[in-house]
């Protein structure tokens, strides 16, 4: 997308503009949006702590909304893919994964505080996502303030939100949506978080989010669930670089979608293709550039 339209699109067979697509890690960044909505709606904030009754009385009930978007709440937390780890048992052996996900306890570095060390969790996102839910009357009430409140106004409306057996969003890894529609949420942080015309976070929000989390390796991860590098590019990754100013939603097998600001550009790849073949966003993102620049 430049400037707002679609200027380009190819699909492989069987696949089309209409085929709604998984978006896997993706999703974390629309979980990250969604806080913003919340708060400028008045229903929680940034600083907001002692997320959840079990956590009170213990050090995790100093744990911020802000730790959890950051990826800098100290919670012991193993999101390697090679075996069965927490990331693996949560996604698919666990009927509850919030519960299994805030079972976690801290696990700080020597001498470190929280907000001070970077593990990247998708259990963090479903924690979070089961606080953000834990505002409604009902889950089923906290995934329909998502779809009314964020989805609808950006356009977003071939979006499925995959819940847990309990109804908790899997808000770091489930999300489907057509090609188009992860371009309209790439346009929505492209334009501050304003969707036809309505700013529907906090002023700053969008220029938060995106700012380097002081924790983060090399700057990679943003405050608020977001990358800052081209994904395959992270914790000191060598790799391709990239020229321009950029955020990035990554997926688990090399979804993503590149949203490049001083070319008013979004470009969104759902291909999957495994981590271990090395695919990386970044040429084919400065490659459009330049087409589009001739």
């Amino acid at each position: 997308m430049k400037d707002g339209k679609v200027v380009g699109e190819r699909y492989a067979d069987g696949f089309g503009a209409e085929t709604p697509l998984l978006g896997w890690s993706m999703a974390k960044t629309v979980t990250g949006a969604l806080v913003g909505v919340m708060e400028k709606d008045g229903l929680t904030t940034r600083e907001t702590t002692g997320l959840f009754p079990q956590w009170k009385g213990d050090a995790r009930a100093k744990v911020s909304v802000g730790d959890m978007l950051g990826m800098v709440s100290s919670l012991k937390w193993n999101e390697g893919y090679g075996t069965v780890s927490d990331v693996t048992r949560m996604l698919y052996l666990e009927n509850d994964m919030a519960a299994f996900a805030t079972k976690a306890g801290l696990e700080p570095a020597k001498g470190e505080k929280i907000g001070e060390v970077f593990n990247y969790s998708s259990g963090t996102s479903v924690a979070l996502s089961a606080y953000l839910q834990s505002l409604f009357p009902t889950p089923k009430d906290g995934i329909s303030y998502l779809q009314s409140r964020l989805l609808d106004p950006i356009g977003m409306t071939s979006a499925i939100v995959e819940t847990d057996a309990t109804g908790t969003m899997v808000g770091g890894s489930y999300i489907y949506a057509t090609a188009r529609d992860w371009a309209r949420f790439g346009q929505f942080l492209l334009d501050g978080g304003r969707a036809q015309g309505e700013l529907l976070v906090p002023e700053e929000y969008v220029s938060w989010m995106t700012t380097a989390h002081p924790a983060s390796q090399s700057g990679a991860y943003g405050q608020g669930h977001i990358w800052r590098l081209p994904p395959n590019r992270r914790h000191n990754e060598t790799g391709v670089p990239f020229a321009h100013k950029a955020w990035w939603l990554a997926g688990h097998d090399s979804q993503s979608v590149g949203i490049v600001p001083d070319k008013n550009l979004v470009v969104v790849r759902m291909g999957l293709t495994p981590s271990k073949l090395k695919y990386r966003p970044a040429p084919l993102t400065s490659a459009i550039i330049e087409a589009l620049e001739k």
